[in-house]
């Protein structure tokens, strides 16, 4: 809501890397598995895909705040925005 009311893109920033970070960091260390157990296989896919949309996302972000966003469908980074969507929607499946 903070992030809709005062249109501060680094609110958003904020709450994604607290919604990511946090749990993680619950899930990873609690329990009696080790943290790189097969148990905990879900959560590292889920934060390696994670992890990869951000980047892509943020780049995309940077192609735009500079003015270098491709028009050409042949491209590859016309798709940054849908490769985000889909690397966020694989991720959800491991959470």
């Amino acid at each position: 809501a903070a992030y809709l009311l005062f249109h501060n893109y680094e609110i958003f920033q904020l709450t994604f890397v607290f919604q990511v970070a946090f749990p993680s960091l619950i899930v990873l260390t609690s329990g009696p598995a080790s943290i790189l157990s097969s148990a905990r296989l879900a959560w590292w896919l889920f934060l390696l895909f994670i992890a990869v949309g951000r980047i892509v996302w943020d780049y995309e972000r940077w192609l735009h705040k500079n003015g270098n966003c491709p028009t050409n469908e042949l491209d590859i980074r016309f798709w940054l925005h849908s490769i985000w969507h889909a690397c966020s929607v694989v991720a959800q499946t491991f959470w």
